[in-house]
């Protein structure tokens, strides 16, 4: 009358909800993953400034918080890409979590995450860009600055 007659102990168990509730959380356990600093990166603000100013290179800073999906994103998919690391070469890159040291992203007018700022050795800032953008928008925020 109401679906399968048959009493409960003889119905098969459906597997097909327990598989696809599976695979969901696996992926977004797999997705929301803080992937680790990008090569190259430096998290301590004061030696990349002395680093910048010791080689007479510009900074390339990087504004994120933890838990935010763009700035996951950018971590997993386009700092790591080759095209980034080359041109990141003349620079000194510092990543700043904006949490942690409240103050410098105060002072960098940040108010979102990712925020890019390239600034001279001295913090002087020379070009900012915002969000999550592509390796090739990357490396052409980097070219006027360089």
């Amino acid at each position: 009358m109401y679906g399968d007659s048959r009493p409960t102990a003889t119905r098969g168990f459906r597997w097909g909800p327990v598989i696809l509730i599976a695979a969901a959380l696996s992926l977004y356990l797999i997705v929301t993953r803080p992937p680790s600093t990008p090569a190259g990166w430096g998290e301590d603000l004061s030696a990349g400034f002395a680093q910048a100013k010791a080689t007479s290179r510009s900074l390339v800073l990087d504004f994120y918080s933890e838990g935010c999906p763009p700035c996951m994103a950018m971590d997993r998919f386009v700092l790591p890409s080759a095209e980034v690391q080359a041109a990141l070469r003349d620079f000194v890159p510092v990543r700043v979590n904006v949490v942690r040291d409240a103050d410098t992203a105060a002072r960098f007018q940040v108010h979102s995450t990712p925020t890019f700022v390239v600034a001279t050795p001295e913090g002087e800032p020379l070009r900012r860009i915002e969000g999550y953008i592509t390796a090739e928008v990357f490396v052409s925020f980097l070219k006027p600055a360089s």
